[in-house]
């Protein structure tokens, strides 16, 4: 009888371990936020929640966000490091906005070395990316781009017409980069409603990343006329200046998504269910407020560099891939330090530090243990300048 009870009390906890991970075991989130000044929606609430719900937990990588320039940004890749190195099991890296040159850091860094996790154990989910290969402002403006070809499942997600993640292929369309801009208040600082399964999406896939592009339906350069109560002009202006902005892209290569880019916990939303994608003016840009903290000079990082972190096209001990679209080309092998416009580039497309939820808990700053590895510090006086420039 014992023995039989002792079974059963087996079998029961199979059962419900199988129930509660359908897609495979509990994943540590890796959150790692945009800019606070910008938004200050927690990052477990990005992409509807879908990538924290449980049984995956999320952890917040914490870094001086708020601050300017590269030193932020290197800090960022120290402590990306640290709490990837600190965490057992499968990884996900949940990215925002400026989080993507921390991403391409750290792989430029440690995608190669002998003790990196797994394939298998480590994914990365990057959305408003400015060096995004497919789009990103910081390649249209002659910076690097995050390669798509990393050792790593990358899903590289951006809403249409974002300024950040998704500016137009061709730069003398006046009404498409007016419209970008537009999009850079009303689309790259709002995430919370899309669904990077959403069978509406378009995705391309090149090497081991997977680009999604969310549509948006509606023009955000035409949202001022609907905030005047002028609904009816907009959406009568709405289908022929689309055309003319769509003309400013090349979305070679871009395929209906016929199946999910990305499984989710158990219990995340359908798609049926999800907040529409259309643009709609954010709420959170008038009534965020700038928490004290902002106000606080960030950590110095400490004096030795045992790895020097610098914003790479490729992996430097890869060689480039060649694109399997027109319109998305690997950069060529070479690594970079921060230069100006990657700074100032970085520094326009943050979103929020993320806030305290019930599931959420923080990786502690490397600065605060005396003996985490930091990294170069060095940054001209143009570069921060730039970056100062570009933030929002």
């Amino acid at each position: 009888m014992r023995h039989r009870l002792a079974a059963t009390a087996i079998l029961s906890a199979t059962i419900a371990a199988v129930a509660t991970a359908p897609n495979g075991s509990a994943a540590t989130v890796l959150t790692v936020a945009g800019n606070q000044l910008v938004v200050s929606t927690p990052m477990s609430q990005e992409l509807r929640g879908d990538l924290c719900r449980s049984p995956n937990v999320c952890k917040a990588v914490e870094y001086p966000s708020a601050s300017i320039g590269s030193v932020a940004l290197q800090q960022g890749a120290v402590n990306l490091q640290k709490a990837i190195a600190s965490t057992s099991g499968k990884k996900i890296v949940m990215a925002y906005s400026q989080a993507g040159y921390i991403v391409t850091m750290w792989v430029a860094a440690h995608a190669h070395d002998a003790d990196a996790p797994s394939r298998d154990d480590l994914t990365f989910v990057v959305f408003g990316n400015p060096q995004r290969a497919s789009g990103g402002f910081s390649r249209a403006t002659g910076g690097a781009s995050t390669p798509s070809k990393t050792g790593y499942r990358v899903i590289d997600v951006s809403r249409e017409y974002d300024l950040e993640s998704d500016f137009p292929t061709n730069p003398f369309n006046a009404l498409a980069v007016a419209n970008a801009f537009a999009g850079y208040l009303l689309i790259h600082t709002d995430y919370t409603g899309v669904d990077i399964n959403d069978p509406r999406n378009l995705v391309k896939t090149v090497d081991d990343t997977t680009y999604v592009l969310v549509p948006t339906d509606n023009l955000p350069l035409l949202q001022p006329l609907r905030m005047l109560g002028l609904n009816a002009l907009a959406d009568q202006l709405n289908p022929a200046l689309k055309k003319i902005v769509d003309a400013g892209y090349d979305r070679s290569g871009f395929t209906p998504q016929t199946t999910p880019v990305f499984p989710l916990p158990e219990g995340s939303p359908t798609s049926s269910s999800r907040s529409s994608n259309s643009v709609t003016v954010s709420s959170k840009l008038a009534t965020s407020q700038r928490p004290t903290a902002l106000l606080t000079a960030p950590a110095p990082l400490a004096a030795t560099a045992p790895t020097t972190y610098s914003l790479a096209t490729t992996p430097t001990t890869q060689p480039a891939t060649t694109s399997t679209s027109k319109s998305v080309s690997d950069a060529p092998s070479q690594t970079t330090q921060v230069t100006q416009s990657e700074s100032a580039s970085a520094v326009g497309n943050n979103e929020a530090a993320p806030a305290a939820t019930p599931h959420t808990t923080s990786v502690p700053d490397a600065t605060a243990d005396p003996d985490a590895s930091a990294k170069d510090t060095s940054h001209t006086a143009a570069e921060t300048a730039g970056a100062v420039g570009a933030a929002s």
